[in-house]
């Protein structure tokens, strides 16, 4: 099959039956909306570990990072690790959500703001921003398996057979068949991380020597440049500064929260600590794989570099090349393993948005249906969110493209969200402002302006580019070092050879001995998120998203094509990240606050602990409702507007193993980078 042998082929068509075969089971037990799209909330700590590390890890991962790392060394990492300083965080607000008690998280805005609308709005943001994970992990695992396999395969197709696979279990099963596929698809994913590693190892120790995984990374080291070896970036790292890595951090960890699929993850949990446990402890599984994920990638520059132009397919051409000739059904492994990472991301992301659309647009419409027409709504809203997911796919030309995208989507919500939880000032005309305001400046706008002005893409001021200073640099020269600087003393001597100019001559090196390197920075586009492009005739445009936040800090008097990019894209998601947070905070303290009865029953929730017993949990609930001072000895400022709560024994221990948990993350990255150097 695609010109796959035998035994390769067999290992895909077991998989897909299994998943199929799960769907068909888990659609008889689906008798309601909460049986669909939260599988009852009857899932354990063993499931909902699974189902995190699952639906936040999709095919893009793994083949993103390596594409990274390949173009900025380790410092590539982090597109994938950047939620990694949030995760303990998750300790606590995987808490918050289970303790909503509602079925979408479009329901926070109902309950806390008492706007049906709002509840709407947010179900299209964040539709939306799940269908562009979805379509992330539909075009990393194109371009991989297109790469792997012999035959020519086009590409429209296998994005669309994978779709119609997902739409068949997970729209028939809901969410347990997500879930119970989930936790078969994560082994998988965890063997996708292992696999290619040792051998791509073997095949450098074959080509340059060596024994062992010590040597293999002997070997890269002495044949990368020291800084492909900076976890927090390099001058080679265009794209990942420690300044930029820095700001993804932070506006990861308020947005992440806000997405869609948390409140599916957390809210299907049989109890609170079954929701923070899994939560956490799957994060922190795809965490040690993405630090697998990115060795791989240094690896992979040793091996392919000058190989290889499109690096997106740098995963599949070497499960091809590496796997291939063992004869052992390792490439059909490998895709069935690719296959499970989008799967298990987009079967929960399907019915994360069916149950948005669902519950908060099309319920208020048609309100006083069957539960059974709500489940075959969803149904309906889920597939079109696969096939809308499978099209915007095929709509961009690299993986970094929507990953930047994704990144942003969700910064206007963030004030809403937040505040919303924590602070009992803040009101509705505070979060409708920041997110109107949030979306129309950061989404609507840059997109709508360059089309229905469509000179704004060639007017002269917004065609500059980022023209930074050099950088100096001290090193010790390594074997590499070494070798590049013969490269361009060679090079050096055959110019002069040419009779043409070639400054002075390269001073040899040898190991050991200190020396500078000037790093002069790529010339990137300062206001458009793709670039500038010139056409056949040598015109030049401005392609993507237009910068707004930039042009006004240029109009201010700021000279951003003297930055590096990674500089003036730092200002840029600062910006996003923190004028909405203002906006709210001036528009709260300024107008009226919100009905006290619809605070007091929302935080008299919101402190009270969930428990395994549904009846048990109900009826706590109730006492909870009818006296909302109940739990008033939990709160950390006990008359203040503050809702922040005292830490228990479980607490104050699951955070700080978290907080071991992120060092031991970086202590296993920097293991992996150091040995052999």
């Amino acid at each position: 099959m695609f010109g796959l042998p035998l035994l390769d082929t067999l290992v895909i068509v077991v998989y897909f039956s299994i998943v199929l075969g799960v769907g068909a089971w888990a659609s008889r037990r689906v008798k309601s909306e909460e049986g669909f799209f939260l599988a009852g909330r009857r899932f354990g700590k063993f499931v909902q570990t699974f189902a995190s590390f699952g639906q936040g890890t999709s095919a893009d991962n793994a083949v993103g990072v390596t594409t990274t790392t390949f173009h900025n060394g380790a410092a590539g990492i982090w597109s994938s690790l950047l939620y990694l300083f949030g995760t303990p965080v998750y300790w606590f607000t995987s808490s918050w959500l289970r303790r909503l008690r509602v079925l979408t998280l479009g329901d926070f805005f109902v309950e806390r703001y008492g706007s049906r609308r709002m509840g709407a709005l947010y179900a299209l943001i964040g539709a939306v921003g799940m269908m562009a994970f979805i379509a992330l992990g539909f075009n990393a695992m194109a371009k991989t398996v297109l790469a792997i396999t012999p035959a020519e395969i086009p590409l429209d197709a296998l994005v669309w057979g994978v779709c119609v696979i997902v739409m068949l279990y997970a729209a028939a099963g809901g969410l347990e068949a997500a879930f119970l596929t989930d936790t078969l698809q994560g082994i998988g994913i965890i063997a996708l991380s292992i696999l290619l590693i040792p051998f791509a190892w073997a095949r450098i120790n074959l080509l340059y020597g060596g024994q062992g995984m010590r040597g293999a990374l002997r070997t890269i080291h002495a044949r990368l440049p020291d800084s492909h070896f900076d976890i927090f970036g390099s001058p080679h790292a265009i794209d990942f500064t420690w300044y930029y890595i820095v700001a993804l951090s932070v506006m990861a960890l308020l947005t992440v929260v806000i997405q869609p699929n948390m409140l599916v993850t957390c809210g299907s949990a049989r109890d609170e600590y079954a929701a923070r446990y899994g939560f956490v402890v799957g994060s922190y599984l795809k965490r040690f794989c993405t630090v697998l994920w990115g060795v791989f990638g240094l690896a992979a520059i040793v091996l392919y570099a000058g190989y290889i132009d499109d690096s997106d397919l740098i995963w599949g051409y070497a499960t091809r090349d590496l796997l291939g000739p063992l004869g052992l059904g390792l490439v059909g492994l490998m895709i069935a393993c690719l296959m499970a990472a989008l799967m298990s991301t987009a079967d929960c992301l399907m019915l994360t948005c069916s149950s948005l659309l669902t519950h908060n647009l099309y319920r208020p419409l048609m309100a006083g249906r069957s539960p059974r027409h709500y489940v075959w709504a969803g149904r309906v809203f889920g597939a079109a969110v696969l096939l809308g997911s499978a099209w915007i796919a095929l709509q961009f030309d690299t993986i970094l493209q929507i990953l930047r995208f994704i990144w942003e989507m969700n910064v206007a919500l963030v004030p809403a969200f937040w505040l919303g939880m924590k602070w009992r000032r803040a009101n509705r005309w505070g979060a409708w402002f920041s997110t109107v305001i949030g979306v129309v400046a950061f989404l609507v706008l840059p997109l709508l302006l360059p089309t229905v002005l469509p000179t704004l893409r060639t007017h002269p001021q917004l065609l500059q580019r980022t023209d930074p200073a050099p950088l100096v640099r001290e090193y010790h020269a390594t074997e590499a070092d070494v070798r590049i600087r013969e490269a361009e003393i060679e090079a050096w001597q055959t110019a002069r050879d040419a009779g043409q100019s070639s400054g002075p001559r390269p001073e040899p090196l040898a190991v050991g001995q200190g020396f500078t390197r000037t790093y002069q920075l790529p010339r990137k586009a300062v206001f458009w998120t793709q670039d500038i492009r010139a056409d056949d005739h040598g015109n030049l445009s401005g392609r993507g998203a237009l910068s707004l936040e930039l042009v006004l800090l240029d109009r201010l008097g700021f000279h951003l094509a003297q930055n590096p990019y990674a500089l003036n894209e730092t200002l840029r998601i600062l910006i996003r990240t923190f004028s909405p947070l203002v906006v709210m905070l001036l528009v709260c303290l300024a107008t009226p606050p919100d009905d006290p009865a619809l605070l007091a029953r929302f935080y008299a929730k919101m402190r009270t602990q969930v428990v395994a017993d549904r009846s048990h949990d109900a009826e706590e609930l109730a006492a909870s409702l009818a006296d909302p001072h109940r739990h008033e000895q939990q709160l950390l400022f006990p008359g203040s507007r503050w809702e922040f709560y005292r830490w228990n024994r479980e607490d104050a221990c699951g955070f700080l193993l978290s907080i071991g948990a992120v060092f031991a993350v970086l202590g296993f990255m920097q293991l992996l980078l150091t040995i052999g150097g």
